[in-house]
């Protein structure tokens, strides 16, 4: 196995000259014929399987579509391939593909997650390895609350949505009184909490709020009680599967009282799941208003001939490709850097007995460069402060950054590109006949932990050098 040199790190202030350079090094005017323009990677992310597939599916064909329109375009100074990742809207399935992009090193931004909880658990992968990253689908206002620099989104949270919902719910649907339903992730309460905040603000009362775990396919038990409480309509904040179930359960048990909700459940899906009880069912969602580029969209999508039609967010995924693409155009690739570039870069590393300076100084003599050597510290705390405080940079393997949770925050991270830049680790014991039959299923235990660690990504940096 080899740990490669993942980043160079310094004060965020200090880089930021050098990666200039080399971004405005990549976008210089005149670019090649597109054959022999660099590719790059993106990235994206959505439930592909499943419940929720439907969404996921329009959304990665948008993605897709607007990758081939910049490639045919010639518009744009690299030809840009896309990775697709199936995160099942499960958050853990959704972290592992989140590693799989940071740790491959063509894929330079993502696009991701029409589910929030999955958002919420990968966005810390994307701010660690300080990789660009919209959220094309997933609607809490978490996500963008905690103003991470790598994170950001293109449409609106659920509050945007559950406001207007309950206004009209008031003023129009004439309700005054509802029985929340959801489920107990962060998307479900916090739709519960926003709506009954908005609604109750409108005059209207919430005479139940029942909270139920993701996947329950029962709710006649709940469903009797809200028709026991003088409920006139059942607000419901989860997803397409359980809406459906519980729809067509409300009419099973003889409770024909409106059921609305907003944007999670706005899918065909829905419809085929409560079959004829959808009826009376109502949702709101951020409809676009129709203009030439929207219409020329589905237009391109109709033509392009996918299996799957469009879903609510084909035109968002659309758009976050075309984001991401426009700044990659501006300022190239910042997060890559090769050793020729940092000749003039005041470096901070250990001293020449060192086994990684060794390594280092090894790289630097193959890239036939002489690197400035600002200072030379051995311990690794020192030299991570020494850099914290601005006084210049270092090369380090990833583990020096993730000790730092706040990383992302503090330095400035850029891989390091020359292939010569790693440091062989190996996991030696004795042969299989001088092991007890405890020693060698531990080692048997410890070797398939560490080829599931690199193959999943989550060991980051590191790539096996054999099987």
């Amino acid at each position: 196995m080899e740990d490669r040199m993942k980043c160079i790190l310094t004060s965020r202030r200090a880089l930021l000259g050098a990666i200039a350079m080399a971004a405005v090094a990549m976008t210089v005017p005149g670019a090649s014929p597109a054959q022999d323009k660099p590719t790059i990677k993106l990235g994206f992310i959505g439930p592909i399987s499943g419940g929720n597939a439907q969404q996921g599916l329009g959304a990665r064909n948008g993605f897709l579509l607007a990758i081939e329109q910049m490639n045919a375009s010639g518009d744009y100074p690299y030809v840009v391939e896309g990775v697709v990742h199936d995160d099942a809207s499960d958050p853990q399935t959704g972290v592992g593909a989140a590693m799989s992009l940071v740790n491959d090193p063509g894929v330079v931004a993502a696009i991701g997650h029409w589910n929030s909880p999955v958002a919420l658990a990968t966005m810390p992968v994307f701010n660690r390895a300080q990789m660009p990253f919209i959220v094309w689908g997933a609607i809490s206002p978490k996500i963008t609350e905690q103003n991470l620099p790598e994170v950001t989104r293109v449409t609106p949270t659920l509050l945007t949505e559950n406001e207007p919902l309950a206004d009209w719910a008031v003023n129009g649907l004439g309700v005054k009184k509802v029985a929340i339903v959801s489920d107990t992730s962060d998307y479900g309460t916090g739709n519960a909490r926003a709506f009954t905040g908005y609604f109750t603000g409108y005059g209207g009362e919430i005479v139940s709020t029942d909270l139920l775990p993701v996947g329950t396919t029962d709710f006649r038990v709940v469903l009797s009680a809200i028709q026991a409480s003088g409920a006139e309509a059942i607000y419901f904040g989860g997803v397409i599967t359980e809406a459906g179930i519980l729809r067509r359960q409300q009419i099973e048990v003889g409770f024909d009282a409106p059921m609305i909700g907003i944007s999670g459940f706005y899918d065909p899906e829905f419809i085929n799941i409560a079959g004829a009880a959808a009826e009376g069912a109502m949702v709101s969602y951020p409809a676009a208003q129709s203009n030439p580029k929207l219409e020329q969209l589905y237009a391109d999508y109709a033509a392009r001939g996918f299996a799957e039609p469009t879903s609510p967010y084909t035109k968002y995924a659309y758009d976050a490709v075309g984001i991401l693409m426009a700044a990659i155009r501006e300022v190239g690739i910042e997060d890559k850097v090769a050793l020729a570039q940092l000749g003039d870069e005041p470096l901070i590393l250990p001293t020449g007995p060192h086994g990684l300076r060794s390594r280092l100084d090894a790289a630097f003599s193959q890239a036939r460069v002489a690197p400035r050597i600002a200072m030379e510290i051995d311990s690794l705390a020192l030299l991570m402060d020494a850099v914290d405080m601005g006084l210049g940079s270092t090369i380090q393997p990833w583990a020096a950054v993730g000790r730092y949770p706040d990383a992302a925050q503090r330095f400035a991270l850029a891989e390091i590109t020359d292939g010569p830049a790693y440091r062989p680790a190996a996991l030696c014991s004795l042969s299989d006949d001088e092991l007890s039959p405890a020693a060698l299923a531990a080692r048997v235990v410890l070797g398939d932990c560490v080829r599931e660690l690199v193959q999943s990504g989550r060991w980051i940096g590191a790539h096996l050098t054999a099987p």
